[in-house]
């Protein structure tokens, strides 16, 4: 929650965009929302044990944009309360 609200002074204005923030994570749609990228995740880690990449020239590529995903990813992951 501290990123959140890190940018708040006034300790009225953390309180209001902590409860806020609250609300927002237990609505229905924001944790499908959060499901959703989980899955896509799961899917991106599982891509790298299905198939016999390192025999395709354009491997370091797909792995520099896997490391790219996983980044915002763990981006995104920081931002849960």
């Amino acid at each position: 929650m501290a990123l959140w609200v890190a940018h708040l002074r006034d300790p009225q204005d953390r309180e209001h965009l902590t409860k806020s923030v609250i609300q927002w994570y237990q609505d229905p749609v924001t944790k499908r929302y959060f499901e959703l990228l989980e899955g896509k995740k799961e899917q991106l880690d599982l891509s790298e044990t299905l198939s016999d990449q390192y025999n395709n020239p354009a491997w370091p590529y797909k792995q520099a944009h896997k490391n790219g995903m996983r980044q915002v990813f763990k981006l995104i992951e920081d931002l849960r309360i």
